[in-house]
């Protein structure tokens, strides 16, 4: 009888360090995973496509997304004439003259938008 108290010892120790293993296993995972990611950016052309539109800030360019996006005020707009404001991977934030016709008067303002980069179909530099 002692002895299946001692197995049951011996085998509780075997496993006390499960769980480290796992989480270093965790980790690895995580990073291989980063590593694929980059790699196929670098395939796809990613990096070089974000790299070209991060050279586009300060600059005014005509946006055309892919689906009309309600921007402001029920206002459909798929092709924007804006100015690059900033940009990274996934997302770009511009500045765009948004006319909002009363019944009155046409009221025009500026908008910051954040638009997501995956919406955008083309990109034209205007000069």
């Amino acid at each position: 009888m002692e002895w299946l108290g001692i197995l049951a010892f011996v085998l509780i120790l075997c496993y006390s360090g499960y769980p480290s293993r796992v989480q270093k296993a965790e980790k690895s995972l995580k990073n291989a995973e980063k590593k694929i990611k980059a790699l196929e950016r670098n395939i796809t052309g990613g990096n070089d496509m974000s790299d070209m539109i991060k050279a586009l800030k300060g600059k005014k360019c005509k946006l055309t997304f892919v689906d009309y996006i309600d921007f402001i005020e029920g206002t459909l707009n798929k092709v924007v004439e804006c100015t690059v404001i900033d940009a990274d991977d996934e997302w770009m934030k511009i500045s765009f003259t948004s006319k909002k016709a009363n019944k009155k008067s046409k009221e025009e303002k500026i908008v910051n938008q954040i638009v997501r980069i995956e919406h955008i179909n083309s990109i034209e530099l205007s000069e």
